[in-house]
């Protein structure tokens, strides 16, 4: 097993940096993180925080590598081996069912009213445009002299003659 510092480091060194910087800027141990994912606590796990972890969501490979390499390391009796900060995570937070979509529907969640409240904001300007559009006599004006223009352009046709 690659061992540095007496820490087992399986994955990938420049995945296991990258990792490590992200969840070093993350504030939160990593049992902390995955009491916080497990009860969907949107306020530890902020919009920001979820974006950062969804880029860290492990693979299936990294997490059968972690897990089957603890177990030998367990199975030839030896102690459980002290890990990595990304062995770690990937250990404690990728053995959660459903992780990614889990994330996705929290980050989701604390989006939702920010998201809705700008789609409300565009429904009203759109309502208000509606309501002077109606009721504006220049454009009816407008519109009435561009129907007397295609009524005299479409005259002696079927299409001559059209009310509105």
């Amino acid at each position: 097993s690659p061992k540095s510092r007496g820490t087992l480091r399986l994955l990938d060194a420049k995945r296991a940096n990258n990792l490590a910087i992200i969840l070093a800027r993350m504030q939160m141990s990593v049992p902390q993180m995955r009491v916080a994912i497990l009860g969907c606590n949107e306020v530890a796990l902020t919009a920001e925080k979820l974006s950062a972890l969804l880029k860290c969501v492990p693979s299936a490979e990294e997490i059968e590598l972690v897990l089957s390499t603890i177990e030998s390391e367990l199975a030839d009796g030896g102690a459980p081996p002290a890990l990595g900060l990304a062995e770690s995570f990937v250990k404690e937070v990728g053995a959660i069912p459903r992780l990614q979509e889990r994330l996705e529907s929290i980050h989701f969640k604390s989006r939702f009213a920010q998201e809705l409240q700008a789609l409300y904001a565009d429904a009203m300007a759109v309502s208000v445009a509606c309501d002077e559009a109606r009721e504006s006599e220049a454009l009816q004006r407008l519109l009435g002299v561009v129907l007397r223009a295609g009524n005299m352009l479409n005259s002696g046709t079927f299409r001559g003659d059209a009310q509105g």
